[in-house]
């Protein structure tokens, strides 16, 4: 089943709210199939996720993948 693609000022603002709340916290995103990933700083993690799931214009109440990547030397 295919996703319906996430409307760009929708993404657009997700985007603008997290660089506005957690300044520094994300430092990259994109979009492919529908979804929106957002690559963010290993130390922020506790505090973005908080924020949105807090923030009124968000309330994201499901986290459905958090990865990470170790490149060794």
């Amino acid at each position: 089943m295919r996703r319906k693609a996430l409307p760009a000022e929708t993404r657009d603002r997700i985007v603008e709210l997290l660089d506005e709340n957690v300044p520094g916290a994300l430092q990259e995103w994109r979009e492919a199939h529908g979804e929106l990933t957002l690559i963010v700083d290993a130390e922020k993690i506790r505090e973005v996720c908080r924020f949105m799931r807090d923030e009124p214009g968000l309330r994201f109440d499901y986290l459905s993948d958090l990865t990470a990547v170790d490149n060794l030397g």
